[in-house]
């Protein structure tokens, strides 16, 4: 049986779609399936439109800080793959999910049934997760849910 995960990160808002608020880089032990993804605005409120993405990257895992993936069952044995928050660098190779929403608001974005997003067993590639805004200076909260 598979092993389910979470993990959660927050960062700031960038002015490009190349630095990060989460990461989840591949694993060459097995594939990644992505089936859950929540974000939010975690500053004061206001009303601006953020451009949330969550796009591939290839080459290399962006830099950032290190979070650890926790296993929604505990006895999950431990987990190979590179979790990060407020990330930098990386080269995105396209967007895979946009979601636009209002600053005051948070969003869930759930899989259909067999539409999660799949990782290639493949090193230095994954997904990042990215807030845009041309000028906001402030932070977004992530949590993704995927089955390995």
């Amino acid at each position: 049986m598979s092993d389910r995960w979470s993990m959660c990160a927050s960062g700031p808002i960038h002015s490009a779609a190349t630095s990060g608020v989460g990461v989840i880089g591949s694993v060459a032990a097995g594939r990644i399936h992505v089936y859950d993804w929540l974000f939010g605005h975690v500053g004061a409120a206001d009303d601006n439109v953020i451009a949330n993405q969550v796009s591939r990257f290839t080459t290399a895992v962006p830099t950032g800080s290190a979070v650890t993936p926790i296993g929604l069952d505990l006895s999950a044995a431990s987990h190979g793959t590179t979790t990060l928050s407020g990330s930098t660098g990386g080269t995105v190779t396209g967007c895979l999910i946009s979601i636009p929403t209002n600053q005051r608001a948070s969003h869930r974005w759930v899989a259909a049934p067999d539409g999660e997003l799949v990782l290639p067993s493949t090193v230095n590639t994954g997904i990042l997760y990215t807030a845009v805004h041309a000028s906001l200076a402030t932070n977004m909260q992530t949590t993704f849910h995927w089955v390995s």
